[in-house]
């Protein structure tokens, strides 16, 4: 059971949220890119989640259920996850990165301000990349494993929390677009907030040079998660309801994905707030927070199928949809 649960936690969370913001990151209309290293990351991680899923079936190995990304502690396991991180690492440096590539239109027309969104989200991702590899690099291999892996992958698994949250705000700018007709905020401000939120991140590498198990690390890491998420997504959730209030109807797919998103991530910060100690209180908080990121990208799936060249027909798809 516990084999599989680690399985199920780092395909639902690593896997799902992160080959998701590869893919709106490939998204982004460029003039040039290196689209040999878009391939190669794709099939990379494609051949990095196979060995996660094969790993599943190894007897006898220890599931380490570690915070953020849990491991069974395999070398075939450990090859997964850096084939994964390694192709999406690829991916993000096809040049699209360089706002001096871009191109005015693409194959889905992506709103300015979600533009520097984007390329914010890749730039933690990759952050997160090195916080794990440093975090393996000066963690004592010996410590009990469960202690090792808990010590190694706690800065990295923050910073993934970040990659995953200015996700999640591209695809509410984009919920809103598509419900209103206007943006909900220019480049500009939008390139302003995803600076503010992911300024901080630099100098997560320092907090793991040090070490993994010093004070420092393990206060360093929460509180930058802590202090430095709220208050973007804040600003960002009432530029986005007050651009709702001229929504063509409050019925619109788009308009109650984006409420149920919302709507999470609000609960999950006051579950956050109260938590106090080791308790129930911190799994609650945390499924909120990724049911907020699960339902944005479920929703804007659906926006992305027609534009991708895969339309829903009337019928019973479209109305389960």
């Amino acid at each position: 059971f516990k084999r599989a649960l680690v399985v199920h936690v780092d395909l639902a969370l690593v896997v799902w949220f992160y080959a998701f913001l590869g893919c709106l990151f490939s998204l982004l209309p460029t003039r040039r890119s290196i689209r040999w290293l878009g391939t190669l990351g794709f099939a990379v991680s494609a051949v990095g989640v196979v060995l996660l899923i094969v790993a599943v079936g190894i007897t006898g190995v220890q599931p380490v259920l570690s915070n953020y990304v849990p491991v069974l502690d395999h070398p075939l396991f450990f090859l997964g996850l850096g084939l994964f991180g390694g192709g999406l690492t690829l991916t993000v440096f096809d040049g699209r990165i360089l706002p001096s590539r871009e191109a005015p239109h693409g194959v889905f027309e992506i709103p300015d301000a979600v533009r520097p969104g984007l390329r914010a989200g890749a730039i933690a991702f990759v952050i997160a990349m090195i916080c794990f590899f440093g975090g393996v690099l000066t963690t004592s291999a010996d410590l009990p494993v469960q202690a090792r892996f808990e010590l190694a992958l706690w800065g990295g698994g923050h910073v993934l929390q970040f990659a995953s949250t200015a996700a999640m705000l591209c695809v509410w700018l984009v919920l809103v677009k598509v419900a209103t007709g206007p943006g909900a905020i220019g480049r500009r401000g939008g390139g302003l907030l995803f600076g503010i939120l992911v300024l901080p991140l630099l100098a997560a590498p320092l907090l793991v040079v040090n070490g993994t198990d010093t004070a420092l690390y393990r206060e360093g890491f929460t509180n930058l998660m802590r202090w430095g998420l709220f208050p973007v997504v804040l600003v960002f959730l009432a530029l986005c309801m007050r651009t709702l209030k001229g929504a063509r109807s409050w019925g619109h797919p788009a308009t109650v994905g984006f409420l149920i998103s919302a709507g999470l991530a609000v609960l999950g910060f006051v579950l956050g707030a109260m938590i106090r100690g080791s308790n129930t209180m911190v799994p609650a908080h945390y499924h909120a927070s990724i049911g907020a990121v699960t339902a944005a990208f479920m929703t804007v799936t659906f926006v992305l199928l027609a534009p991708l060249g895969l339309p829903l027909r009337d019928g019973v798809l479209k109305r389960a949809a």
